[in-house]
């Protein structure tokens, strides 16, 4: 089964094999611009343009457990969430070029797989935050990276750079030009015994980068592979 967002905020799920929709219902007021699924194999979260964040259960119908405000007074349109590798934080991008960390904890209600009405939380406050990346137009995502024992936030920015922060101190791990346009997404190797990552740009271009030695920081990062998509 898949799930998806959907840019009228419904949130719907597909037969992994037909295609076909087996449900789809209303989960935000605005496009969806993220959606991750919890290592649990039920519950999920949404991140909305609408400056909603709701956590649901698979089951009951996807019944939301809860919808998060982080900013009640001016929220901001989310760009991508994720559960950490351990499923014990969730980090959020938005639009105002803030990733947030933030305990699983604040982003639950209860146990999954109990039927109960919906609970709100107002302005939580995040654990860590990551801050000199560009993000204000372009949904950007962020995720979690690790190279060798450094666990790490991985991010792209608007002015074609690829940042990456220490997650434990929030210190800026690098940052380096890595498109010459704005990068829409990084992606993480999924062993964690590889440093390797990719970054895609808004003309087209992926990129693989390989960085060996962290203590080198910039100067060891280098593609590795290129593809170009003309459009």
């Amino acid at each position: 089964m898949i799930v998806a967002g959907e840019s009228n905020g419904n949130i719907c799920f597909y037969h992994l094999s037909s295609k076909d929709p087996i449900m789809c219902f209303g989960g935000h007021s605005e496009p969806v611009s993220y959606i991750d699924c919890h290592n649990n194999g039920r519950e999920f979260i949404s991140a909305g343009q609408d400056g909603l964040l709701r956590v649901w259960d698979s089951a009951f119908h996807a019944c939301c457990l809860k919808t998060i405000i982080c900013n009640s007074e001016r929220p901001s349109p989310f760009s991508s969430v994720r559960y950490s590798p351990n499923a014990q934080y969730v980090l959020t991008s938005s639009l105002d070029s803030t990733h947030n960390l933030y305990s699983h904890k604040t982003f639950t209600g209860g146990e999954v797989g109990q039927k109960r009405e919906p609970s709100k939380h107002l302005n939580p406050i995040p654990s860590r935050s990551f801050n000199g990346h560009i993000i204000e137009k372009y949904s950007s995502n962020s995720t979690f990276h690790q190279w060798n024992d450094i666990n790490c936030i991985l991010s792209g920015s608007e002015d074609g750079k690829v940042f990456l922060w220490d997650l434990n101190s929030t210190n800026l791990f690098t940052s380096f030009t890595a498109h010459e346009d704005v990068v829409m997404s990084v992606a993480s190797h999924p062993s964690t015994e590889s440093s390797q990552f990719v970054s895609a740009c808004r003309d087209g271009s992926v990129k693989i980068w390989n960085h060996e030695n962290p203590e080198d920081n910039e100067n060891n990062i280098n593609p590795i592979s290129l593809t170009v998509e003309e459009s």
